[in-house]
């Protein structure tokens, strides 16, 4: 976004105001005496005064003079006028000076004209509305009072001052936004409706110039003069609305509005005005013009004549627009929330939630999408039929029994040979295209059963495929489900083969959901089924696979190294270069965890060669990708780790969906990076966002580390009271799927002495950093930079108990091994060299 500096800002002020005061036939020529060849001054100044004559009735207008304004010196409160500034449709606006704590406000008077009940009940409606809601881009109420104006007395709310505010629109054209900044910045306004809403206030009354924006961008909305509340306290009591009152600006108003039935008010009010915005913002123009009609046939049109259509929005962005401004608002976006994540997936290139396509548009993309899969599957229809038909015509014949329900075992097995290319076809890590196959699984979960009654073979098959599918499309639990199935079936048919199949899936969905103690039992017991067998080489080396995976979450690091360099032996002989790529990328995770920093680098950067030659759209790939940005970020190449890091995520998109948990990974480390470069708003919004994907049916171990990583974020800024419940719940998550000897175990603790300390409680601090240091240097060992972290933190917490010989040592020996592995200038770093200095301080050297 490319808003002018605060300085220019200055400049367009003085000149604006100076052009304002002349008659409009000699605008033109001051502007260009004094605009010269500076294009970006003289648009900027045309915009404001285009703006000032627009929005008569608006925030950013003339004071009016109906009303009698104070005088420059006079003082409202603890604020003491400085000049007028705006006048609204219920006061009038004076910027102020407050002289504790000294700042400049916005002071709102409410006009003495105006001092009606209901004038003045809904002004203090306002100042009550504003003073409940918390959002940076909310204008914040500070203080708000009554003043004597001698013959009558009026109430007074002092407000945040926006510096340099143009209107939203005035805004855009000002600084020539492009239509991806327009939206960006109409989300973000969405945002902060979303937060009235949730403190049950809806606006009423959104339109351009009640979003101001100030010189950096940022946007405040204001003028909640209007503003419902669904809270009983007030809404019953202060501001209620008569059926057949319209209040609201008419162009941004929504059908049920004009209608004047205040029942229908409710947060998707907001949404239609927020769709009125887009439209104007795109394309300059309102959607439904009102200009010029009469004010009944101006209602009715807001009722009922559709949208114009715009060539300026097209695509998913006239989806949005449209769905905001649906006559019903039961068809519109149900919150100003869904309204902002639409926009910022339109501006990620990614699907809308909006967009709904008829049935049989659905089904024409998709087959055109995957014309294999829709192939196979009629492929597998066919065969179903046909073993229906061949079953009901042996029955006819009388053929033998036996031989009939042989051909039908046959005919089953074959119907699962196609389902199996079906489904792992569909699946991400397969590599293929991305599909949304969720529906066609859980209907061949529901109908597998009756499908292959009387196959258990067949039906174990099956179930295990199903549960594979969705074990990769992240449903562990629906996987686990089938599994069980599975494999309670292939044990009933003594069938070692179909055993080993269900236990190996079952292995997998323990180790991808976060449960590796699980996983192993089921593991081991595979490999024993096909101990001495041949032809089961591919089975076998997975499982291998994933016994280093499980060992690696136990925190059994060398065993974990021990099993994937088996695997990987054997798929470089085999020459598989995906599986290669696979048992690479395990391995670096495992190097990493033991500080081999460089051996970890190099093995990804050959994983990532190898899946951009033979598999470029593989969900691996994202992964290698994602842990080679983490080393650019613990070498503070902070904008070569963040390139990685969205180049992962794209890679990711392309295999799975949105909303799955298989993203977070890379978000988390998004996050963390935000952490280092300070943004912690960013920070704490993509943890949250982490933390929502894998809550809802993700890894518990990624989960814990979220948690963990997110107090640690706090724990920067020093805001120890909202890192705490943080630790706990890692802790508690942790506690569900590890032991508490778990090297992962020890970061919450280390945190949770580190809150301890700061807030005085030394004794518990000790023993928390005790318990992170020994975890650390059992399973990482002594030399590792984690486990002098812990040591450096202990010593000084010693040293704050007094204990200044038993801290000595932790904290001289821990600067050394974390410098070395950090750099200079890491936090951990300087704050180990701030215990160096104080242990000196201590013994008076």
């Amino acid at each position: 976004m490319t808003a002018l500096p605060p300085d220019r800002w200055r400049r367009v002020e003085q000149v604006f105001h100076r052009a304002r005061d002349l008659d409009p036939s000699e605008r033109s020529e001051f502007i260009g005496r004094e605009c010269s060849d500076d294009d970006q001054l003289r648009d900027a100044v045309e915009a404001y005064l285009a703006a000032d004559e627009r929005n008569a009735d608006g925030f950013l207008t003339a004071p009016s003079p109906g009303g009698k304004p104070l005088e420059p010196g006079d003082r409202v409160g603890a604020f003491r006028i400085d000049r007028a500034l705006a006048s609204g449709g219920m006061g009038i606006v004076y910027v102020a000076e407050q002289e504790n704590p000294r700042r400049a406000v916005a002071l709102k008077v409410l006009r003495p004209g105006l001092l009606s009940g209901s004038a003045v009940r809904r002004f203090q409606f306002e100042s009550e509305v504003l003073a409940r809601l918390r959002h940076p881009d909310i204008a914040q109420v500070y203080e708000a009072g009554t003043h004597d104006l001698g013959r009558v007395t009026v109430p007074w709310f002092a407000m945040e001052l926006v510096e340099h505010a143009l209107s939203i629109d005035t805004f855009a054209r000002a600084n020539n936004l492009d239509l991806r900044d327009r939206a960006a910045l109409l989300a973000r306004v969405c945002d902060a409706v979303h937060h009235g809403h949730l403190k049950g206030v809806v606006h009423r009354d959104l339109k351009p110039s009640n979003i101001l924006v100030d010189a950096d961008g940022n946007p405040k909305v204001i003028d909640f003069g209007v503003a419902r509340s669904t809270d009983a306290d007030i809404a019953m009591t202060t501001q209620a609305t008569a059926v057949g009152e319209i209040v609201g600006t008419l162009a941004t108003m929504s059908p049920e509005q004009c209608a004047g039935v205040p029942e229908d008010i409710d947060a998707r009010t907001d949404v239609y005005s927020l769709g009125v915005m887009l439209f104007e913002l795109v394309c300059d123009r309102l959607p439904i013009e009102v200009e010029g009609r009469s004010l009944p046939a101006a209602l009715r049109a807001i009722q009922e004549d559709a949208p114009r259509r715009a060539k300026e929005l097209s695509g998913d962005l006239e989806t949005i627009a449209r769905t905001c401004l649906e006559k019903d608002r039961e068809r519109r976006y149900a919150s100003a929330a869904e309204v902002a994540a639409d926009l910022r997936r339109w501006l990620r290139s990614e699907p809308i939630q909006a967009q709904r396509p008829s049935v049989t548009r659905q089904l024409r993309l998709f087959a055109r999408r995957h014309r294999a899969f829709v192939v196979a599957a009629a492929v597998v229809f066919v065969v179903l039929v046909a073993a229906t038909i061949t079953s009901a015509r042996y029955a006819q014949l009388a053929i033998d029994r036996a031989e009939r329900e042989e051909t039908q075992r046959i005919l089953a097995e074959i119907s699962a040979e196609y389902l199996e290319e079906i489904l792992l076809a569909a699946g991400p890590i397969g590599g293929g295209n991305r599909m949304t196959l969720h529906d066609v699984i859980d209907r061949a979960a529901e109908t597998v059963g009756a499908a292959l009654a009387g196959h258990p073979a067949a039906e174990a098959r099956m179930r295990t495929l199903i549960g594979d599918a969705y074990r990769q499309l992240s449903r562990f639990k629906q996987a686990e489900e089938q599994l069980e199935r599975a494999l309670a079936l292939a044990r009933k048919q003594e069938d070692k083969k179909l055993e080993a199949s269900a236990l190996a899936k079952l292995g997998a969905v323990y180790v991808q959901a976060g449960r590796p103690t699980e996983a192993v039992g089921p593991l081991e017991d595979a490999l024993a089924c096909i101990e001495g067998t041949v032809g089961d080489e591919a089975v076998r080396l997975e499982l291998w696979n994933l016994l280093g995976v499980a060992r690696f979450y136990l925190g059994e690091l060398d065993a974990a190294i021990a099993w994937h360099k088996r695997a990987l032996a054997r798929r470089r002989e085999l020459g598989e270069f995906t599986a290669v790529g696979e048992s690479l990328v395990n391995l670096g995770n495992a190097e990493l965890q033991l500080g081999r920093t460089e051996r970890a680098c190099e093995v990804w950067t050959e994983a990532r060669a190898l899946f951009r030659e033979h598999s470029p759209d593989h969900a691996y790939l994202g992964t290698a990708l994602s842990n080679l940005g983490w080393i650019r970020q613990r070498k503070g190449d902070f904008s070569g780790a963040e390139e990685l890091f969205q180049e992962a995520l794209e890679v990711l998109k392309r295999s799975y969906d949105e909303e799955s948990p298989a993203l977070a990974g890379t978000l988390r480390k998004l996050a963390l990076l935000a952490v280092r470069t300070s943004d912690f708003e960013t920070a704490d919004a993509r943890f949250l966002r982490t933390a929502e994907l894998l809550t809802r049916e993700g890894d518990r171990l990624d989960l814990a580390g979220t948690l963990a990583d997110h107090a640690y974020a706090y724990t920067r800024r020093e805001r120890w009271s909202e890192a705490r419940p943080l630790i706990e719940r890692s802790l508690a998550t942790y506690a569900e799927v590890v032991p508490e000897t778990h090297a992962m175990v020890a970061g919450p603790l280390y945190l949770s002495g580190l809150c301890d300390l700061r807030d005085g409680d030394a004794q518990s601090a000790l023993r928390n950093l005790e318990r992170s240091r020994a975890i650390r240097a059992k399973t990482l060992g002594e030399q590792h930079w984690q486990t002098a972290n812990s040591a450096s933190l202990l010593g000084e917490c010693l040293l704050t108990l007094g204990r200044t010989e038993e801290a000595a040592p932790w904290i001289e020996k821990s600067l050394p091994i974390l410098r070395a592995a950090l750099g200079e200038g890491n936090p951990n770093v300087r704050a180990a060299e701030t215990r160096l200095a104080a242990l000196k301080g201590q013994r008076g050297h």
